[in-house]
């Protein structure tokens, strides 16, 4: 994989896995032989987890302080559900406010786009793609994974402190209400259109985050864009089975 920092290479029986920080930016081959293992999460949990992340400085796993721009974005907001509101505030400078707020967050402002960059980059290299899993089922996929390029018996650890698990004190401010629900997916349409992608190309279950779907469908935002790509909304299961 093509990005900043390699954090570890494991060999399989179909060649090697580089593992790269998930800060690493570009899904773009550097050779014929570059194929990707992708795994999505929801961009509404991702949002809630990546700010409490960073308002707790990553503590207790790493101890990273703010940044100057993140240290006037907590003082502005204390919780995800604040900023999520703030997004498409009716008052244009407290929208403008909360968004250069959320662009100090690096969890928030990479977004899954940041990844492939544009729909175009992922049509050209969507054959590249090995596997694509989902945090929601991250024991179960892992273990698809390990078997389908047989990689040596890894285990994920348990340890909520090394798996970054969001500590018992910050769980309160991790419930949020419908509205700041929807403008966090209005806000990372395009995230769910790219995911959407990926479930017409066959590569996750088309019941994938299947509420948050159930809502995209109705916000012409996210319809115009399915539309553009010629993403069929009909590929949605919407009665949840497989």
């Amino acid at each position: 994989m093509n990005g900043d920092d390699e954090l570890v290479c494991l060999p399989t029986n179909t060649g090697d896995l580089v593992v790269r920080c998930h800060h690493s930016r570009l899904m773009n081959p550097v050779s014929e032989n570059d194929y990707f293992v992708l795994f999505l999460r929801s961009p509404v949990k991702k949002f809630i987890s990546g700010f409490i992340s960073r308002l707790r400085e990553g503590r207790p796993l790493y101890d990273t302080p703010h940044s100057e721009a993140e240290k006037v974005t907590f003082s502005l907001y204390q919780d995800p559900e604040s900023l999520a509101l703030d997004l498409y505030h009716n008052n244009s400078q407290i929208r403008e406010i909360a968004r250069r707020s959320l662009d100090a967050i690096i969890h928030l402002k990479m977004s899954f786009k940041s990844y492939f960059i544009s729909f175009q980059n992922l049509n050209t290299y969507s054959d590249r793609i090995l596997y694509v899993g989902r945090t929601e089922e991250l024991t179960h996929d892992f273990a698809q994974l390990q078997a389908q390029i047989g990689l040596d018996s890894v285990e994920l650890t348990s340890d909520p402190v090394l798996a970054h698990v969001t500590p018992v004190e910050y769980k309160a401010i991790e419930q949020i209400s419908d509205q700041a629900r929807r403008n966090i997916m209005k806000f990372y349409f395009e995230d769910y259109a790219m995911i959407a992608k990926l479930m017409y190309l066959n590569y996750i279950p088309k019941n994938y985050l299947l509420s948050e779907f159930e809502e995209l469908i109705h916000m012409p935002e996210f319809i115009e864009l399915c539309n553009r790509e010629q993403i069929p909304l009909n590929i949605f299961n919407i009665d949840g089975s497989s």
